[in-house]
């Protein structure tokens, strides 16, 4: 008998049995509890925000009852509608000021929706709909960014009915309670009773990796456990990826947040794939303290690999001419270790400086990486109403050594505008000496980037930005040309709230 359909086969049995076990407990609740507690969680995964330099206070993770919404019977003499989401257009023009290269000006614009449905019908089914549209309008292959993508992308297109303490959604569905499995199928949810606890099972296919198309060549299978309830937040998960009927993919997910103490926090994602051998392909942990209202320390420790699961061969007739230098033939294992100490100071209120040291080796070649980060940022310089931030950073890359310094500032006017101003400098040095890649070509020396962009919150319904950002490149050197160029871009966003 064929291997995958024998694989196939036994998950298809493990989830029968998981979701009868799930019906038959759904069933039992409805009949013999009469007053049910159980909670609706919401769908999206506790956001933590992570600031590597303290720009923030440290993410607490509020999983007390205020974030658990009960679920109430809908009403039917009650029953209205209700929409929210985001509608936004976003334009760019770019263009340079080469004369060796043919490089026509760039025209992209981008159409974003997204939109939530509540109480649809008195029963109190919703839509969701997350999703980005591309026009190319020059139709141009840019030389400097490679072949844009052309493709539209509908991350979420789902219907969703609670019935008690179940909830069924049907339809595309990025779970994120399952480490971001994407299916085009079913999700069902049940909330367990009197619990902070919910188990969820979901099976369908998977949209095309590439292009975001419905295909029929994958499909996705899993389970999920999520628990909230101070001082713990816990996500655990098992995913299945098949390929035409045969294995191509089983990962666990793990996410963890736990509050040890007033001012110490912990927590940590991991991703372990099991499909040639158990692997971690992704694992971030962080301990953020702080013992003062005033000081902020964190380390971060991370696995991470650019390839998700299985490593796959590059050959220059699939890739990129600008790549092809870079990745030649070889077998592509670029699985990533890094080690960060940061730390934030506030001198008051105003005034604070934060400081990072960064560790980072990769399997590939051995080789290591050296980022030393320290910068100061100023609210309302001297009563200006000018925000400031100056920063230095210090790099000895894998392969390069640079040095980048970046200065911003921000000033509100009034309730509605604001003006922003950015100059950096990138400075570096090709370590490959004697190399074949070398007398090819060589990286752009000396880099400066500066912009300037002017935002308006016109109502809190409609919100414009406008920018313009340029790049100078010199101390080029290849074998084409060592020209200098200006990189020219404008661009335009509207966003509307409702």
């Amino acid at each position: 008998m064929d291997q995958g359909y024998c694989v196939f086969k036994h998950i298809s049995c493990t989830l029968c049995i998981s979701i009868g076990l799930l019906l038959s407990t759904c069933f039992f609740d409805y009949f013999y509890c009469s007053n049910s507690y159980a909670q609706d969680y919401n769908d999206s995964i506790t956001r933590q925000r992570s600031d590597a330099f303290g720009l923030n206070s440290p993410a607490h993770v509020n999983v007390n009852n205020p974030d658990i919404e009960p679920i109430h019977t809908p009403n039917p003499s009650r029953h209205k509608t209700s929409a929210d989401g985001r509608l936004s257009l976003r334009n760019y023009v770019s263009g340079d000021s080469s004369q060796t290269y043919e490089s026509p000006t760039l025209f992209l614009s981008f159409l974003e929706a997204d939109l939530h449905l509540k109480d649809i019908t008195s029963s109190g089914l919703r839509l969701d709909i997350d999703s980005t549209f591309i026009l190319d309008v020059s139709q141009a292959n840019e030389r400097r960014f490679g072949e844009t993508e052309r493709f539209d992308q509908v991350r979420q297109l789902a219907l969703s009915q609670n019935f008690g303490a179940l909830k069924l959604s049907f339809g595309r569905r990025l779970i994120t309670e399952s480490g971001n499995a994407w299916v085009d199928g079913i999700d069902l949810k049940y909330h367990l009773k009197k619990s902070y606890t919910a188990i969820g099972i979901y099976g369908g296919l998977s949209p095309d990796r590439f292009d975001r198309s419905l295909t029929l060549d994958y499909q996705a299978l899993g389970l999920y456990v999520e628990y909230q309830k101070r001082p713990l937040s816990l996500n655990l998960a098992y995913n299945v990826l098949l390929f035409e009927g045969s294995l191509d993919r089983q990962f666990l997910y793990q996410r963890t947040h736990y509050r040890i103490i007033e001012g110490l926090f912990a927590s940590n994602y991991l991703i372990l794939d099991f499909v040639d051998e158990p692997q971690i392909t992704t694992f971030l942990s962080t301990l953020d303290y702080t013992p003062i209202k005033a000081l902020n320390l964190s380390i971060n420790l991370s696995q991470y690999s650019l390839e998700q699961y299985r490593n796959q061969t590059i050959y220059r007739d699939i890739i990129e001419p600008n790549q092809a230098l870079i990745l030649g033939n070889e077998v592509i294992n670029l699985s990533y270790q890094r080690l960060r100490l940061s730390g934030a100071w506030w001198f008051n209120p105003k005034l604070r400086s934060y400081v990072s040291t960064e560790l980072k080796s990769r399997a590939q070649d051995g080789r290591q990486a050296y980022i030393y980060t320290a910068g100061i940022n100023h609210t309302d310089l001297l009563n200006s109403k000018i925000d400031l931030d100056l920063q230095l950073q210090i790099a000895q890359n894998f392969r390069t050594d640079t040095i980048i310094v970046a200065l911003s500032a921000r000033r509100d006017l009034g309730s509605q505008f604001s003006l922003d101003a950015r100059l950096s400098s990138f400075s570096g040095e090709l370590l490959d000496d004697g190399t074949d890649r070398q007398g090819l070509f060589n990286e752009a020396q000396r880099i400066f980037l500066f912009g300037v962009s002017a935002i308006g919150r016109i109502t809190r319904a409609h919100q414009v930005l406008a920018t313009y950002d340029g790049v100078y490149e010199s101390e080029i050197a290849d074998y084409k040309s060592d020209e200098a160029i200006t990189i020219h871009t404008l661009s335009f966003f509207y966003s509307y709230l409702y």
